[in-house]
């Protein structure tokens, strides 16, 4: 049986999806919420996690679906999320990939194709959405670098909590471990510690040399939208 949880903030959307859940034998609906702030709140709540969540990218703010999608991820890797969107925002889908997501669904296709795409994602353990995937090549590479080694990076930087996240865009704008100890209320130590699990997940050698990387392929700006 696949679990699914819903989110999103229009209830007719939600009903829509519930409906069509509900009329597979192999599906059901374990909760919806609308918005990501519950969604968050509802799985620090329970201990039957879903296999899958279908996630709204826009609904308290512009982000909210791709703010939880970092949350949920973050703390229960396991659970696939499928964002839901009316238009395909690449920038929104890109963001929402390096949050943590796995694919997309557009709110209006039909009830087969939403059920084809939970069943792949459900079987698949290492699923990433082919559409997702060609989008977020397309968007990235444009200084034609390799797309193996892009798309690993990709997936290594959806692994990083929202601290390393943080110290990453630091050590990005050439930031010095004393100036981010100070900005993180952290002694020098723990950033050293923290920078040291950066580069050990992201597989680089030394700051510099995954800076460079990143300055080269842009990866940053992208995510931040600029």
């Amino acid at each position: 049986m696949i679990h699914v949880m819903l989110c999103d903030d229009i209830k007719s959307i939600r009903d829509f999806f519930e409906k069509t859940i509900r009329t597979q034998e192999d599906m059901e609906v374990v909760y919806a919420a609308s918005s990501g702030k519950e969604a968050v709140d509802y799985l620090a709540g329970t201990e039957e996690l879903p296999d899958i969540i279908l996630m709204d990218i826009q609904m308290e703010d512009e982000k909210a679906g791709i703010t939880a999608t970092r949350q949920i991820h973050e703390r229960y890797p396991k659970i696939k999320i499928l964002m839901l969107t009316i238009h395909e925002n690449d920038d929104l889908l890109i963001e929402a990939y390096l949050a943590g997501a796995v694919d997309y669904i557009v709110k209006d296709v039909s009830p087969e194709i939403i059920c084809s795409t939970l069943r792949n994602a459900y079987e698949n353990e290492n699923f990433i959405g082919t559409i997702i995937r060609e989008k977020t090549r397309e968007k990235l590479d444009k200084d034609k670098m390799m797309e193996a080694g892009m798309v690993f990076v990709i997936n290594k930087m959806s692994k990083l909590t929202n601290s390393e996240w943080r110290i990453l865009q630091q050590l990005y704008e050439g930031k010095k471990r004393k100036e981010i100890a100070k900005t993180e209320f952290l002694s020098e130590e723990t950033v050293k510690l923290h920078i040291r699990h950066i580069l050990r997940k992201l597989e680089f050698s030394s700051s510099r040399e995954m800076t460079e990387f990143l300055k080269k392929s842009k990866l940053l700006e992208y995510y931040n939208g600029e």
